[in-house]
Parts: C-alpha cells; sequence; structure tokens
C-alpha cells in the first residue's frame, strides 16, 4: 500500500465520519440523496463507510443509522375522515343527546331531592 492510496483511504474515512455525524443529528431527505450518491460514487467511500461504521458499532453509537443508502420512506399521511365517517359520528352523538333528554327527564321523581329522606 502506497502513501498516495493511504492518504486518499484516510480522506475517505473522514467523509465517512462526517456522514454518520450528520445522521446523528437531523438529517433531511436531500442528506440521504448526498450520501447515496457519495456511497456510489467509488467504492473506496463503501469501504470506509463499512470500516467507520463496524468502529463505532463496536463503539456502541450508530444503532440509529440507516444501513443502506437509499433515503427512508415517508410514513403515509394520515387519512383524513370520511364523510361517512362524520355522518357516523353525527348520528351517534345526536342520538347519545336525544337518549339523554329523554331518559333523564324519567329518571326523576316528583318533589325533587325530598323524596330521598
Amino acid at each position: 500500500m502506497n502513501q498516495t492510496f493511504t492518504e486518499e483511504f484516510e480522506q475517505h474515512c473522514d467523509a465517512a465520519l462526517a456522514w454518520i455525524a450528520r445522521f446523528r443529528g437531523e438529517a433531511n431527505d436531500q442528506d440521504h440523496r448526498d450520501f447515496a450518491l457519495w456511497l456510489a460514487a467509488d467504492a473506496g467511500h463503501r469501504q470506509a463507510m463499512d470500516l467507520m461504521l463496524e468502529l463505532w458499532d463496536d463503539l456502541g453509537s450508530v444503532r440509529h443509522l440507516p444501513l443502506e443508502a437509499d433515503p427512508p420512506a415517508t410514513a403515509p399521511a394520515r387519512a383524513q375522515p370520511t364523510r361517512r365517517q362524520w355522518l357516523t359520528g353525527a348520528v351517534a352523538l345526536a342520538a347519545g343527546l336525544a337518549m339523554a333528554f329523554v331518559l333523564l327527564p324519567l329518571n326523576r321523581e316528583p318533589g325533587g331531592t325530598e323524596s330521598l329522606r
């Protein structure tokens, strides 16, 4: 191994550590795309990343990093309630209120609280 190759690989390792640090913070989708491009640009990048991940894994510090170069899939957006769901909820609420207005007066005895004595 010559000195130039060693320096080049050391630069790749430094870049790999920079990527690891970036992913430890708040990486966005563009960071994931840039990382994928960097990883694919040179076989030495993959070797350096593998070596640095192994080192960090030995230190227990990289459990949160993506294992692949692909950007993460975005979580599906939460679906908005449909008209049918709104109507079902409204009917259930109306039925509950109607029952309360009908049953509560039937539960009262004439004379108010005097009948409790």
